[in-house]
């Protein structure tokens, strides 16, 4: 009865326009030159109309899409006319392709049609490739195997690109005539402009939905087995703690295995033995001071990422993440520090996505101090209903020592009519573990107990209006073992609203929002849905523009209340911006700043309660791009953070902390880069007479040549140095080394 008024309710569009793709025998070699005679039998896509800013408007460029494949990949070729110096590239390594403010070619398959997740691809005027998956209102990063070329006229007024994507690097259902959900789009580098092949409808709350379907006949991908071996190769040396000598150098050899089966053409098997899953680059510096909850580092470490769409289950409230919500992730595989093997079955049968991961993390000191090895487990499932919904089932187990760590979750994603949609997520766990020894004055401290969480939201999307309410609970003693959610004991009710105004001149987009959140602690009792006492409220309006010159601005006010620590923090003001550029073809800005009242949460230098403060925050990032190969990347954080009294804004200061940062590329040819990363960091912390309490002064620096061909198969010469130092000591080396890594793919 239910699932038949579901589907009452759902309200489907016109079916989308098919467009078959020619089988040849002789397909065209990747080049970049669209002379060979297939591309004359190719499925041609003309007509192509501006969907941002314009609301399919004549474009500025002439393009030409072209689609074809021989039974063993899909052939997709762009031609590209432009106004003579208006094309923009540059030559980097795979995967940051939109990043780089240059002209770019995107492709979306939805080879399940199913319209709840797409493989992305993006490509560059001279082949340069980047991918990931898209997913129904969200991105996964993603690594495929795959062949691309381009060409730029010498007067830069168009391009043409050559694109070969093998149907063994895709899943898709067996059979002999496939149906995909299909886009392809045109970016404009010195404007952000997009234009599509088919028009775009605003009035639609959902991307995915709008995909057009192409038809192959023939495509057999066979079983598809890869071998990945890997071999590290590193010696470093270091001290074990600040005043000692540098330790001796020592050195190790890592050899490992990566293997993937094709258990059809919709199941992947994965399995790895020993794996490096080292970082190539370290993790961009966050400022530290002050902070309520625990910090948010994504996934890059490739066994995560194939097929990590299966396992994900988070939430966002309405409008984006805001100031009091971190989100609820219940699967953040980063929990998993140093497997030694693992297992992996990712996919889908049907209607159903099916995912099972089982790994041993043999991370030492991870568990209150103690060493040895953790089991880890991991089983999820997904079953489609409606036109893109769904609803799942999740379990996480974790085992160390004889302690163990459980939970299970349902999950569900309902879209009804074409703008409304409902999340649910309800979870219940277990913990006999105990993390984050350390922490014990921090509320995502991590300690044994039992809970529940609960996220209940209401999202709307259409041409003008956007917004959602949702209620989220998360009782205290939650944990999510392999997750993070960093803020238990929370009843959060929290609603946004914007309006949407498009233009296609100067200005582009005006889009005012309005926030507000209410959040309880729970009663005594910590049951779920019973609310106490009120601990932190939010009001937010702001303004999102989108200017000429692929340029955007956001400025916000919030008044914000905190009840921490048994004291009533009130009426507290806070302004900020952001404005973010790419309207010069040398040079990107993104720019941050922050300022207002806040509250002290735990004085660390003169060790007492929570107390007012005044907080000044900000972020400036550039990337130069003087000439194609040669990007320059200058960041700089800055903080402080200042004792506040009912007469005085700063009445002492308490904290500041800086970190700039140097990332400089020069890109060889496209398999070959180098690249130096240097970063400091530095907090101080003050008594409020003034001396000196604290002191971290931290130095990096890494030196990395690279020889990339595809996603595995590669070759890493890195050089790393990290300096150290606090108030009583200088900065001296804490540990520096070498490391070399190869590996390469087979593919049968």
């Amino acid at each position: 009865m239910l699932s038949n008024l579901l589907l009452l309710t759902a309200i489907a569009g016109p079916p989308p326009p098919r467009i078959h793709v020619p089988r040849v025998d002789a397909p065209p070699r990747i080049d970049g030159v669209l002379d060979d005679a297939a591309w004359r039998r190719a499925a041609r896509l003309e007509g192509w109309v501006q969907t941002q800013p314009g609301d399919n408007v004549t474009p500025v460029g002439r393009t030409i899409g072209y689609l074809l494949h021989d039974g063993e990949a899909l052939y997709i070729a762009v031609h590209a006319e432009d106004e003579p110096g208006a094309v923009r590239y540059v030559l980097h390594a795979r995967d940051v392709v939109v990043e780089q403010g240059q002209d770019w070619i995107g492709v979306m398959l939805d080879t399940f049609n199913d319209r709840r997740r797409a493989f992305g691809f993006a490509v560059n005027p001279i082949g340069i490739q980047g991918d990931g998956m898209l997913l129904e209102g969200g991105f996964r990063e993603w690594d495929a195997v795959f062949e691309t070329a381009g060409q730029v006229r010498p007067d830069r007024s168009g391009y043409a690109i050559e694109v070969r994507f093998p149907f063994r690097s895709l899943r898709f259902r067996p059979s002999a005539v496939q149906v995909w959900g299909f886009r392809i789009s045109r970016t404009y580098g010195r404007s952000g402009a997009v234009d599509q092949a088919w028009p775009y409808d605003r009035d639609l709350g959902c991307e995915l939905c709008q995909l057009v379907e192409i038809e192959l006949e023939g495509v057999l991908p066979g079983r598809n087995l890869e071998i990945n071996p890997t071999l590290l190769v590193r010696g470093e040396a270091e001290r074990e703690e600040i005043g000692q000598p540098l330790g001796a150098f020592a050195g190790r050899v890592d050899p490992g295995v990566n293997l993937k089966y094709g258990l059809g053409a919709n199941l992947t098997l994965d399995g790895t033995i020993h794996p490096d899953f080292s970082q190539v680059e370290s993790d961009a510096g966050q400022l530290e001071i002050n902070n309520r909850f625990a910090l948010f580092f994504p996934e890059k470490r490739p066994f995560f990422l194939e097929g990590g769409e299966v396992f994900a289950i988070a939430a966002e409230p309405p409008g984006g993440q805001g100031f009091l919500l971190p989100p609820l992730n219940l699967v953040h595989s980063r929990r998993i520090l140093d497997p030694d093997f693992g297992l992996k079955l990712s996919g889908k049968q049907g209607p159903l996505g099916l995912g099972l991961l089982a790994m041993r993390d043999t991370a030492p000191a991870s568990f209150d101090g103690a060493a040895g090895e953790s089991q880890v487990a991991i089983a999820r499932a997904r079953l489609d209903v409606l036109q893109d919904g769904y609803v799942g089932g999740l379990v996480t187990a974790r085992r160390f020592q004889g302690d163990a760590d459980a939970l299970g979750a349902v999950d569900a994603r309902l879209r009804f009519g074409q703008n409304a949609v409902l999340r649910v997520i309800g979870a219940a766990a277990r913990s006999d573990i105990l993390e984050d020894d350390d922490a014990e004055d921090d509320e995502s401290a991590e300690r044994p107990g039992a809970g529940a969480a609960l996220h209940l939201q209401l999202d709307w999307q259409s041409r003008h209006w956007a917004g959602g309410l949702a209620l989220v609970d998360v009782t205290p003693g939650f944990r999510a073992p392999l997750g993070f959610v960093p803020r238990p004991d929370q009843v959060l009710l929290t609603g946004a609203w914007s309006y949407i105004w498009q233009g296609a001149g100067f200005l582009q987009r005006v889009r005012p929002q309005l926030r507000y959140e209410r959040i309880y602690e729970h009663a005594a009792g910590g049951e779920m849905l019973d609310a106490g006492r009120l601990v932190d409220e939010l009001y937010e309006p702001s303004l999102w523009l989108q200017l000429a010159g692929a340029t955007q601005v956001t400025m916000g006010y919030h008044r914000a209340f905190t009840f921490f620590d048994d004291q009533a923090f009130d009426d507290m003001d806070r302004y900020g911006g952001f404005v973010a550029s790419q309207a010069l073809r040398w040079l990107g800005l993104e720019a941050f700043g922050l300022l207002g009242e806040d509250v002290i949460f735990s004085d660390e230098a003169e060790d007492e309660a929570a107390r007012p403060a005044w907080v000044e925050a900000a972020s400036v990032s550039t990337t130069l791009r003087p000439t194609p190969p040669l990007r320059i990347g200058l960041s700089l954080q800055a903080s402080r953070v200042w004792r506040r009294t009912e007469q005085t804004r700063k009445a002492s200061l308490y904290a500041d902390a800086l970190i700039p940062r140097l990332k400089a590329e020069y890109q060889l040819t496209r398999r070959l880069g180098l690249r130096v990363i240097a970063q400091r960091g530095t907090e101080r912390f003050f008594r409020s007479a003034g001396p000196l309490h604290e002191r971290e002064d931290e130095l990096a620096v890494e030196l990395l040549a690279a020889y990339i061909i595809n996603a595995g198969s590669a070759f890493y010469l890195g050089w790393t140095e990290l300096h150290d130092g606090d108030a009583t000591h200088r900065r001296t080396v804490d540990r520096r080394g070498g490391v070399a890594k190869v590996s390469y793919l087979w593919r049968f």
